[in-house]
């Protein structure tokens, strides 16, 4: 796939660039691409939804040194704000969605050539790319991950849900990492991000949406039975085995930085994985975690073993 370059968008779509957002001041991405603020209490509320975003995840964070802790919150961030715009609650109209993301990859273009943005929350990422890239392909795949899901929501079959995740795990890995990831890497991240979806699903059907293809759970979805749930849950997991499973190697593909949250990452989400198949109508109708002393002891395991 090739994606619609970061700050260029059709001819007719432009005029929009320039209008008012349709998301609110009290929204995901109002809070966060809010004009003016101090840096640092906008630091704090990226740090609080980097926790939220990553849930069992997020003690992974810790294991980071508090440079990369900062430019993880700081992506965690935008690529929360970018996926409420295309999938969460806000306009019907697909484009109004897209036409709200292209407004936020041109002010984020703008922040990235070296322009002062109004936003605290651009000017940090700005100075953070400045840095380190965060890469002009992986910005581009990620806004393009988020149109698509603006324009088509439920993906169709599992074969398009696997490009899909695909294309957002590379992104994401590829921007955090400045440079690009190995097969096994993506594979990781494709699989922590479908988990954690798959983990929300009792919230995502109380809303009349699903993240799991249509023709494992059809619409509309208020019909889908529990048999057919527990049916798509379980074929979902099967697919996240293999992402796993190939997944594995990632922890001696990563920078050295990366390896202790890697090595955290992988027996949760393991863990997450388990308690789902065990449990599937459960997570038909609340989100279950991983018990606390499970995280505990894979977070004390990933920091003291001695790396390979």
């Amino acid at each position: 796939m090739t994606p619609t370059p970061l700050a260029e968008v059709a001819s007719s779509e432009r005029p929009a660039l320039f209008e008012r957002p349709t998301w609110s001041e009290t929204s995901t991405a109002g809070r966060l691409f809010a004009t003016g603020g101090d840096e640092m209490a906008t630091l704090r509320h990226c740090a609080t939804v980097a926790d939220r975003c990553l849930g069992d995840f997020s003690r992974a964070l810790e294991l980071l040194t508090a440079r990369e802790r900062e430019r993880a919150i700081l992506f965690t961030a935008l690529v929360d704000a970018l996926l409420d715009l295309a999938v969460g609650p806000g306009p019907a109209d697909c484009a109004e969605r897209v036409a709200d993301l292209n407004r936020v990859a041109f002010q984020l273009a703008r922040a990235l050539r070296g322009e002062t943005p109004e936003s605290a929350f651009l000017r940090l990422l700005a100075a953070e790319a400045r840095r380190r890239t965060f890469t002009r392909r992986a910005l581009d795949e990620l806004f393009a991950a988020a149109r698509v899901l603006a324009r088509d929501p439920r993906p169709a079959d599992a074969a398009v849900l696997d490009v899909r995740s695909r294309q957002l795990g590379e992104a994401v890995v590829t921007a955090l990492l400045g440079a690009e990831a190995t097969p096994s890497v993506i594979d990781l991240a494709a699989g922590a991000i479908r988990l954690a979806r798959l983990q929300h699903l009792s919230l995502e059907l109380s809303r009349r949406f699903c993240s799991l293809p249509v023709n494992d759970l059809a619409e509309p979805l208020q019909y889908r039975g529990e048999a057919e749930i527990v049916a798509a849950i379980g074929r979902e997991c099967g697919a996240l085995h293999h992402l796993l499973l190939k997944g594995a190697r990632a922890a001696g593909e990563v920078p050295l930085t990366f390896r202790r949250p890697v090595a955290f990452l992988l027996p949760v989400a393991i863990a997450l994985l388990g308690l789902v198949e065990e449990q599937p109508r459960a997570i038909a109708h609340a989100v279950r975690h991983v018990g606390v002393w499970k995280l505990r002891a894979t977070y004390w395991r990933a920091r003291f073993t001695p790396l390979g």
